[in-house]
This record gives C-alpha cells, structure tokens and sequence, in this order.
C-alpha cells in the first residue's frame, strides 16, 4: 500500500514538472477557485452555524468575493510565483489580496441588510482561513515537490555565505533547483551558529573549514549585500584559498527569487570585487558643476569609457547631451540606450547622435555652433598600446590632431570648458599611444595659456572592464580552460573602475582652473599576477597546473613593445588639493608655444608622408621621457620608486 502511494506521489511529481508554465498557473488559479469559497463557507458556518447558513441566499456573495480574490492576486504578482520557489517573501501577496476581499466582503454584507457583529467577524474569520488554506495549500504542495525531488546525477552541492535574509531567500530559490543542493550556511554571527534553517546547518568558518571535505561543496555563494566592501574583500581572500567557485550575491532587491533563472542572476566574481581600496565616492556638488542645464558634448560617446560617461551626465539633467561617434554600430547602441534611460528617468534631455571624426575641424565646429555646446568631453582616442605601436601614423592623427582640433573648435566658438581623457601611459611613456596622450595634453596646456576655453586633463589608471582590460580577458581564457596569460611575473598597474573613471572625469570639469591635470587616488598598484590568481581560484580552477581537468595554468608571453613595468601618474609641477578628498591635481610644466607649433607641423610632414620612423622620431625629440621598448630588455624596477604618494 505504502508503495503504490509512493508510485502515485512520484508519478504525480514527475507530471506537474513536465507541464508548461501556463498550464501550471491554470491549476493554481483553480485551487484558489476552490479555496476562497471554501474559506468563505468555513468564515459564516463558524460564526452562524450550519443550520442558519442553509437558509440564506448568498450565492452572488460568494461568486463577487472569490473574483475579486483572484484579480487581487494577480495584480499583487501572486500568478507570477512558482511554486518550488515560494517563500515567506510570498506572504505580502496572499495577505493583501485577502486583505482587499476581506474589504470587498465587508461591503456586500453591508449592502445586504447584515449589519452589526457578522458584518466585522465574518470577513475576520474569511481572513484568517484564506490565509491558512491559500498560503497552507502552496505551501503542502512546494514541500511535496521538494520531497520527491530525483535531482540529475551531477548537480552541484553549495554552500551559502551568509544566513541573513538574503542567503535565505538563495537557499529557497535554490532549494527548488533541480542543478543545485544546498547543503549548509556559513556566517560569522555567534548567535546563528549551530541552528537549523529551512534545514540546513549554519556553520562557523572555523568549523566549515575543519569539515570541509564532508561538505566537498562545488560553489560557493556569498550572499551577504551589506557587507561593505572592506569586509567583502576580507571574506573573498579567505574563499579564494578554497579553490572552490563563487558567486556573489551584490543587490539582494534585484534579484527575482521566484525565477527559474534565480541562478543566473547572481553574479561571478568580477576583478572590480578584487581591488584592495575602497571604490571612491563622487561629491554630487562637483558632479553637477558643468552638466546640470547645460548643452554638453561626448566625443568618443560610443566607446566603453564614453558610453559611461554619457549615462552618468544623462542623470545630471543636461539640457541637451550630444554623443559624437566614428563607429555607426557604437552609436546606434548607445543612442538607443540612452533614449530608453531618458524616458524611464522622466525624459527633458534632449539626446542627439552624429557621426563622425574629431579630426575634421569643419564638422565639430558645426556641431559645437549648433547645439550651443557649453562642455566638451573627449574621450575619442586609439587606447589599445600593441595596436597603436604597429600604426603610429594613425595613433598621431587621431590623438594628437584629432585633439587639436577639438581645442581649437571650443575655442573658436564659445566653448567653456573641454576635459581630456588621458592615460598613467602619457607619464615617461615607453609607447606610441602614451607618447601621442602625453603631446595632446601639452596641446591643451598650450591653450589654456591663450583662451578663454578652460582646458584640463584627467589621468587614467587602467579602467575594470573596459574595452582592451585584462578583466575580461583573464575570465575568458579561465572559461576556456586557460591558460591565463600575463607578460611578466612583476607588471603592476593601477586600477579603477569604470563608474570611477567617469565620475572623476565629470568632477575634475567642475575644479579646473586651466592647463591642470587631476588623477585619482588609486591607492597602491596591484599586481597582475596575483589578480590572475585570485580570480581563477573564485572561479573555481586552479592556478598552478599539475595536469587535471581543473587546472588553469599562468603563461608568461614577456612584455610588448612599448610595454612598461610600472606604471606612474604624475610627471612633475605643482601638486594642489583639490575639493576632493581623494582627488589631486597638478600644474606641469609646458612646451612654449613656438616649439609645440614646430613639432606640430614636423608631425603633419611625417603623418602626410606615412613616415612611421619620422613620427616616432619627432614624438621622442618633443615628449620628455619617451624611450622607446622594443622588448630585448626589461624596465629598470627602480622606475617604481617614481610613484606618487597620495598619503
């Protein structure tokens, strides 16, 4: 007997998973048909008793509650829940619509002449037993599904960092999965340790560590959002020993815990997770200095650093924001971003897309006439070192001239303020593109001295996840089994994320004064390697290769020509603080203009000709410090001494 009742719940199992979404919902809303009449009988037979229900008319009572049941439950969201997935967050939903029939059913007993005690107790008692039948029913059925759960051989045994309302709400999504068993929380808080919840152990780090090969979970989720960042980082290196892959749960409220996808939505371990700084915060003050009901204009709007840059200023409610793009694709897709974002936040901004060259003097102008352009952003430049080493000639047109003709158009036409995106490379540089970045921030420093135009550059390290950034490619080769590639054991680099970099750009328009240049405070450098590292024990793979299937090795390629060791931010001048706490600039010395011009036309002559040698050869004569790497030596590590301290 036994058996055939377990064939019976297993078949019944089996059944309800293969139906379609739809058809799943349809039985629901059919238990509710049946369960809001029910509550309602049991509401008039416990306050009237069942002789005295016999003898009234109440039908159409009953047909008016139960619609409005339903259609209250399905505004709230409840159809949209799936039954394995259910949890306490489902409450709201089934109260509220209970709530509102309970209103409903007040009214109607009203109308019909039943007044006094039964008008209040009956819809009282219809409460509190819709709540127990609907909430009880899905409830009965989510555990039965649970229990004869037959998970596929090979799904993945986790364990959720953080016992909170988040790790929770992850436990029950995931409980319903049939990819993953979660088997135990771990969290740091003594008054949690040693309890059961929703059946799984909540564990000290100590001990999980102690019985970690009992548990031998394949992931890890870190499910604890208000955590800052500090801690979070703290808990990653402690995770990263583990060799075990994580995942990381940022913004609990994003998340649709009732989704078959609930997975998918928590998110892999980026590089940005890994910095060891605080990500620094903006001064909204500074923020809207040059944006906020002004005519503003993006070059290089479509690029990852522009199209950052363009969402940013989107929000500080500019009058008119103008994005100008060389690539049609890039603009297409960032003009149609913005347009949705600007109609989500309420519209009032004006959003105009234009192709076209920074280099072509006669389109700018127009532009910048057009559109009353108050401030310009110039973030078209070739970035890309290797790239822009093999075609010099047109790393020089783009990033020197291209930026000559920026400053001259803003100048010519009433422009008040341009900001150069510039890069650590244009420091010392040891490549064609640091050298080109460096000559267009003299141009700017030239300029300043001679227009109303206020001029400034603002100094990038290397920006997480932008195009050319060693994030995405490290994570790429780990997919692909590695191996991960660095070009040298000791290259450092300072990093900063992509919202910092935009946010530094907007802040340091609002604190120029002319021919300045503003970097970040990027603590200190990080090493590549051990980010490489890191980032292949969070996924889960391991960094030193012994010839399994979870292996991922490290392979160092040596360093690319115009490639340096360690990267710096400042060359030297003036050092001034700033309104920013975590922001500096300085005035450096400039090329006076008669020898800026000279060299400019030296460059036209070599650019006209296609002569790469010629170029290079005027770019070391005029930029300080440029010597070029062709990759037979490695730069002295004493250039690290050369780093700045913020302190």
């Amino acid at each position: 007997m036994k058996l055939a009742i377990l064939k019976s719940l297993k078949l019944w199992h089996s059944s309800v998973l293969s139906l379609s979404r739809r058809s799943k919902t349809v039985i629901v809303v059919f238990t509710d048909i049946i369960v809001l009449p029910l509550s309602l009988f049991i509401a008039f037979a416990l306050r009237q008793g069942l002789g005295e229900l016999a003898k009234q008319e109440l039908k159409w009572v009953y047909l008016i509650v139960t619609v409005v049941g339903l259609l209250s439950f399905a505004v709230l969201g409840l159809y949209r829940e799936m039954v394995r997935y259910i949890s306490f967050r489902t409450l709201p939903s089934v109260i509220g619509g209970l709530a509102v029939s309970a209103i409903v059913l007040a009214l109607l007993l009203a109308v019909s002449g039943h007044s006094g005690d039964l008008q209040w107790s009956v819809p009282c008692i219809f409460f509190l037993s819709g709540n127990f039948f609907v909430g009880g029913v899905r409830m009965f059925a989510r555990t039965l599904l649970l229990a004869f759960d037959s998970r596929p051989y090979g799904y993945r045994r986790l364990v959720i960092y953080g016992a909170g309302e988040s790790g929770r709400a992850t436990a029950t999504a995931l409980q319903g999965s049939r990819r993953f068993l979660p088997i135990a929380f771990v969290d740091d808080n003594a008054s949690l340790i040693g309890r059961k919840i929703h059946g799984l152990p909540v564990l000290a780090w100590k001990m999980f560590i102690k019985q970690f090969e009992r548990y031998s979970p394949s992931l890890i989720i870190l499910s604890i959002p208000s955590a800052t960042p500090a801690r979070r980082r703290k808990i990653l290196d402690k995770l990263a020993d583990l060799g075990v892959e994580v995942r990381l749960v940022s913004d609990f409220s994003s998340l649709d815990s009732s989704s078959e996808d609930y997975f998918e939505q928590i998110k892999e371990i980026e590089v940005d997770d890994l910095l060891e700084r605080e990500v620094v915060p903006a001064e909204s003050s500074l923020l809207e200095g040059r944006i906020k009901g002004q005519s503003i204009l993006v070059c290089g709007g479509g690029g990852s650093i522009g199209s950052e840059l363009c969402r940013q200023i989107l929000f500080l409610k500019p009058v008119r924001l103008v994005v100008y793009e060389l690539s049609e694709y890039n603009l297409y897709s960032i003009e149609r971003e913005l347009l949705t974002l600007s109609r989500e936040s309420g519209g009032g901004v004006e959003i105009v897309g234009k192709l076209g060259s920074v280099q072509d003097m006669e389109r700018v102008s127009e532009l910048i006439h057009r559109y009353s352009i108050d401030t310009i952003y110039h973030a078209a430049a070739y970035k890309h070192v290797p790239l822009v080493e093999d075609n010099p000639v047109e790393g020089i047109k783009n990033n020197v001239f291209g930026t000559l003709t920026l400053a001259r158009a803003a100048s010519e036409n009433g422009v008040k303020c341009l900001v150069l995106i510039s890069t650590d490379k244009a420091v010392r540089p040891t490549n064609v593109m640091g050298a080109t970045k460096r000559l267009a921030e003299m141009i700017l420093q030239d300029r300043s001295l001679r227009s109303d135009c206020t001029y400034c550059m603002v100094r990038f390290g290397n920006v997480l996840n932008s195009s050319g950034s060693v994030a995405p490619l490290f994570k790429e080769q780990i997919r692909q089994g590695g191996p991960v590639t660095v070009t040298h054991p000791e290259v450092q680099r300072y990093f900063m994320t992509i919202r910092e970099a935009s946010e530094l750009v907007i802040q340091a328009s609002s604190m120029a004064r002319g021919g300045d240049v503003f970097v970040l405070d990027m603590g200190k450098p990080v090493k590549i390697v051990t980010l490489a590292e890191k980032l292949i024990r969070l996924m889960g793979r391991d960094s030193s290769p012994t010839n399994t299937a979870n292996d991922v090795g490290i392979k160092f390629t040596g360093l690319r020509p115009g490639e340096k060791l360690y990267e710096e931010l400042l060359i030297d001048g003036d050092v001034f603080g700033t309104k920013h706490p975590k922001i500096m600039g300085v005035l450096e010395k400039c090329m006076p203009s008669s020898e800026l011009e000279s060299v400019l036309d030296d460059l036209r002559s070599a650019c006209a000709a296609n002569d790469h040698e010629k170029a290079i050869l005027v770019l070391q004569q005029a930029v300080e410090g440029y010597k070029r790497y062709d990759g037979s030596s490695v730069q002295d590590i004493a250039t690290q001494d050369k780093v700045v301290n913020f302190g």
